[in-house]
């Protein structure tokens, strides 16, 4: 299938609603610049998790060789919406094989998922967990290894999919090391990702750099105080989690305090339903002092630059417009199986 196949299905699907096709040309003139820098990477757009495992497992075979230490990073992306379709995993749960609920899945943040939707997210997780257990067996000797995950699925909790959230459906993953210094137990320790670093560069007796926040997991209990969030165009969403409770607010970027805020006692109420900021008054406070502190922090250590991520004056369709029009003629590699996979042929 040709890249103009491919337009001329979209214009079919989307041109007649659309007046002179505009919003149509915007879009495509950003994929083809995505998929163009991609390209000049020497990535592959249309890879998946089969493929990273077999190029991660030649990179440590010649690593391996070379007898030097080394660091690999493979990172799995099947387990994401759209998700993909392994018949193998769904005949295991005994599912449908119709893929309607792949391009075009029923979620109404705030109420409960479809089983056929759950189901299909589980595929991908059981097809990500067999490239992992077929990586660990095949590499050579015994590293240290780490598993986790940067964010989990909404599945319409509070949220579609996975758009940017601080709710304990996209901010809980699991993280498990396997390394000779570690002893074979659980830990019900509240940890974050900025602890990974710090812990295995503990792991290999390197130096940590004072600039590091994170703490070696192995040092972490539930008294410890970690916090989470991020930036984008709607201002800063952060959460103070300090077990079993979470503080969470929203403030937009200009405001020197919380538009929003919200407290919850993660563990009896794991779905965080019920506020409790007015029924744990001094809870609330205290990690609101602390919220206030870390951001201030943050603000003072941000890099500044010639204007602001977010601008909202930068004008998408002049960008399009002046962007390179050499793209390629043709899609990638696999592209038709892929395509006939999520039900478009």
């Amino acid at each position: 299938m040709k890249l103009k196949d491919i337009n001329r299905f979209i214009r079919q699907q989307v041109g007649p609603t659309i007046p002179n096709g505009r919003i149509y040309d915007i879009l495509k003139a950003g994929y083809d610049s995505i998929l163009k820098y991609i390209e000049s990477t020497g990535a592959n757009a249309n890879s998946n998790d089969e493929a990273v495992v077999d190029q991660a497992l030649n990179w440590i075979a010649e690593a391996n060789d070379s007898d030097k230490p080394y660091f690999a990073w493979v990172h799995l992306m099947d387990a994401h919406h759209p998700y993909g379709y392994f018949p193998e995993h769904r005949h295991a749960l005994n599912i449908p094989t119709d893929r309607e609920h792949i391009r075009m899945p029923s979620v109404d943040p705030g109420n409960p998922p479809s089983e056929i939707l759950v189901d299909a997210y589980d595929t991908n997780i059981r097809n990500a967990d067999a490239h992992v257990g077929r990586l660990l067996r095949e590499v050579e000797g015994d590293p240290t290894v780490v598993l986790t995950a940067d964010h989990g699925e909404e599945l319409g909790l509070h949220n579609r999919f996975h758009k940017e959230s601080v709710y304990q459906s996209m901010a809980h993953i699991p993280l498990v090391v396997d390394a000779p210094q570690f002893d074979a137990s659980e830990s019900d320790a509240t940890v974050s990702l900025i602890d990974v670093p710090t812990t295995i560069a503990r792991l290999a007796d390197a130096n940590v750099p004072e600039s590091w926040d994170g703490t070696d997991v192995r040092d972490r209990t539930n008294e410890n105080t970690v916090f989470l969030g991020f930036e984008n165009s709607e201002g800063i969403s952060t959460a103070v989690i300090h077990c079993p409770w979470k503080y969470m607010c929203q403030q937009d970027l200009l405001t020197t305090s919380p538009e929003t805020e919200l407290l919850f006692d993660f563990i009896s109420d794991p779905v965080e339903s019920q506020n409790e900021i007015e029924t744990a008054e001094g809870v609330y406070q205290k990690l609101q002092d602390k919220y206030q502190n870390y951001i201030n922090e943050i603000k003072g250590n941000r890099l500044e630059a010639e204007r602001d991520l977010w601008d909202p004056s930068k004008d998408l369709s002049k960008t399009v417009q002046e962007s390179d029009n050499d793209v390629p003629s043709e899609t990638p590699e696999g592209i038709d199986q892929r395509l006939e996979d999520l039900g478009y042929k």
